[in-house]
């Protein structure tokens, strides 16, 4: 069987070039919704981000702001204590003086006494050069000793309660500490002997570091 084509070409034509504009006018409809898309995607991502910059700058700034008051809060605070140092010092100094000479006095032994004394500031004690006299060579000795054992016999002769008696068979405690000694760095200078009266007495230096671990 023949079939006939009864359209004419031209209407065919016609109607092939109308098919092609709506497929291009399609496509270009679609190209046109994606760029659509794509751009408010972009513009969307670009203003979450300029939202979320300024929250963090917003943040920042406060962060910022708590730094500047702790650093002020630091300042203050040192120079507080820096005073407190120094009115602790200064008291230190006020309640040094009042112990040594309370030591001191206690320290010396009979037959022996000072005819000057000169002190400095050393750390947290004092540095002494005394200058002495002696009827006896031994009171001399005999005062050293008692200055080299000064802290050790006063602080136990203040101790009232004496530490209880371990029981049989149970471990011996912890040994206590030993007590700093109060004179420290003694020094005996030269020893010159003279007569006053028709009596030999001693003339004699010494140097010696004076702290007291109350203080």
């Amino acid at each position: 069987m023949i079939k006939i084509n009864l359209i004419p070409g031209e209407i065919l034509a016609d109607q092939e070039k109308k098919l092609r504009m709506l497929q291009a006018g399609a496509a270009a409809s679609v190209l046109a919704f994606i760029i659509a898309l794509v751009s408010a995607w972009r513009w969307n991502t670009e203003h979450s981000l300029e939202v979320r910059r300024e929250t963090v700058r917003i943040e920042l700034n406060k962060v910022n702001e708590k730094v500047k008051k702790v650093e002020e809060f630091e300042k203050t605070l040192a120079a507080v204590q820096s005073r407190l140092d120094v009115i602790n010092n200064l008291l230190k100094g006020r309640l040094l003086n009042p112990y040594f000479m309370e030591d001191f006095a206690r320290s010396l032994v009979s037959g022996v006494w000072v005819t000057s004394m000169v002190t400095s500031n050393q750390g947290q004690g004092l540095k002494l050069t005394v200058q002495a006299r002696a009827l006896e060579k031994d009171q001399i000795a005999n005062w050293l000793r008692t200055l080299e054992s000064y802290g050790n016999t006063v602080d136990s002769a203040t101790t009232t309660t004496p530490a209880p008696a371990p029981k049989p068979g149970a471990p011996a405690g912890p040994k206590a500490k030993p007590v700093p000694n109060r004179f420290t760095d003694i020094e005996l200078g030269g020893i010159n002997a003279v007569t006053e009266d028709g009596k030999q007495i001693f003339n004699f230096s010494v140097t010696l570091t004076y702290q007291n671990p109350k203080l």
